[in-house]
């Protein structure tokens, strides 16, 4: 699999917080099991949107590679070298009843507006865009 879906996945390393009231609060959760390789909690913090195309590339990917399909996509989180970066610094740039920004500044000084989505009373990471633009760009179909 290409270094572009674990780039996107990564968006960040986080260090601190695991409460998940909040949305800046869910995306540390996030970017903390990320860093930590905790693909159970990483996965629950994703919307079901971003694990439904996570999980429609990683069978795509098998069934072209002739190979056993996965269960779902938590694999790919971790597939490839890791981009992440540790995070210096996550702001809540917009917040709605259902859907927030973030903007999360990590330790290289990049910047990264991050998509949240509330579901279930829980704010989520919310993948999809980028995930449908990576594999634009690396000449993947955008999977549904």
């Amino acid at each position: 699999m290409s270094k572009g879906w674990t780039a996107l996945v990564l968006v960040a390393v986080a260090t601190s917080g695991c409460r998940q009231d909040r949305p800046d609060d869910a995306y540390r959760a996030f970017a903390k099991a990320f860093a930590e390789r905790n693909a159970d909690t990483a996965w629950k913090l994703l919307s079901s949107s971003t694990r439904a195309l996570l999980t429609s590339t990683a069978k795509a990917t098998a069934l072209a590679e002739h190979a056993k399909a996965p269960k779902d996509g938590r694999g790919l989180m971790f597939e490839g070298e890791s981009l992440a970066r540790k995070v210096k610094a996550v702001a809540i740039i917009r917040e709605g009843d259902e859907r927030a920004t973030v903007e999360v500044l990590d330790d290289a000084g990049g910047r990264a507006k991050v998509a949240m989505v509330r579901e279930r009373g829980k704010w989520r990471v919310d993948l999809t865009k980028e995930l449908r633009a990576v594999a634009a760009r690396i000449g993947k179909p955008a999977l549904r």
